[in-house]
């Protein structure tokens, strides 16, 4: 009986096979329901499958004949189609997975619109053993991680201002001091912190410009969304036209930022400063690794989340207006 949908395996030919499986309780000697190429004993099959329910799985199997399976992933049914959910999506779902493309260098802010595969394939991950990894990620931190995706929109532009719009304005001066520092005592014997002095100025720049035009235009337009939803008054087009135009600088402002911080990232060796490093220049990386997190978090939350819940509520404000408009 085999399920509609599920692609039977197919012979391994030397590589690394993976396909997904629905295997059922034990029946028979075949044990697969499937009636693929695989057999295994049925004490075999007691000690692969515990659990006799029907249930999904990922089999990956290695070049070591048909008889036998090499290893096992369970991945609970309601994570079979984790894979082609937007990295965005899954961070803004839980911001503990937020570590986990870290560590893969996988960027899921300025590029949080690709799915979990494409990202995991671009960097030679396994998709499973990321999902591992979240589970991990999940346990191992005590607290439930914020929720930003069921913030009202008004909260969440409130919650980006305080917590790192200010964050960006506490920090700046301190690390612009120290970089400085470094590159003038340092500098000479390594012309990379000179480069990264002036990359951090830029940034600095960059964003205290990029949050005024936020706070100034942006977010009390959002605001203002809100309330014409929960008044129910008729929404009357903005003069910028649509919240999409000034979305879309803030986004290529977004990527420019994060573009400057790949470099200073670079440049510092991933943050890794060298043995004879003296104190300040070994805190200027800890917190340029610091300021780059929290602006991953902070693009993040806009691109992902606040970007595309404006946009959605202004279409369908828009889409009111008009129809009362008739």
């Amino acid at each position: 009986h085999r399920p509609q949908g599920i692609t039977r395996h197919d012979p391994i030919q030397g590589l690394t096979k993976a396909r997904v499986y629905l295997i059922y309780p034990l029946a028979t000697r075949n044990t697969s329901g499937l009636r693929t190429k695989t057999r295994i004993s049925d004490k075999q099959f007691r000690q692969l499958y515990p659990q006799h329910t029907t249930r999904l799985y990922t089999v990956e199997k290695r070049p070591l004949g048909s008889r036998m399976i090499d290893k096992l992933s369970i991945i609970p049914h309601s994570q079979m189609d984790i894979s082609q959910r937007t990295i965005g999506s899954l961070v803004a779902e839980d911001f503990r997975r937020a570590s986990v493309f870290k560590r893969h260098g996988i960027d899921f802010c300025c590029a949080g619109g690709r799915t979990l595969e494409t990202a995991c394939k671009k960097r030679g991950v396994s998709v499973n053993d990321v999902l591992v990894e979240f589970e991990l990620a999940e346990k191992g931190r005590k607290g439930e991680a914020i929720r930003a995706d069921k913030l009202d929109v008004g909260v969440l532009a409130d919650y980006i201002v305080n917590h790192h719009h200010n964050y960006v304005r506490e920090s700046v001066p301190g690390l612009r001091e120290m970089t400085e520092k470094v590159a003038r005592v340092h500098g000479a014997g390594n012309p990379d912190l000179v480069s990264i002095s002036v990359q951090f100025r830029e940034i600095a720049l960059e964003l205290e410009q990029h949050m005024a035009k936020e706070e100034g235009i942006l977010f009390p337009y959002v605001k203002e969304l809100e309330k014409h939803e929960q008044s129910g008054r008729s929404l009357t087009p903005p003069m910028f036209g649509t919240v999409r135009n000034p979305i879309r600088m803030m986004e290529q402002e977004h990527e420019s930022a994060g573009s400057i911080m790949r470099g200073i990232r670079k440049l510092t060796n991933d943050y890794t400063p060298p043995e004879h490093a003296c104190n300040t220049y070994r805190a200027a990386y800890t917190l340029l690794e610091e300021f780059e997190d929290d602006l991953h978090q902070h693009i993040h939350l806009e691109n992902n989340i606040l970007f595309p819940k404006a946009t959605e509520l202004e279409e369908r404000l828009l889409t009111e207006h008009q129809a009362c408009s008739l």
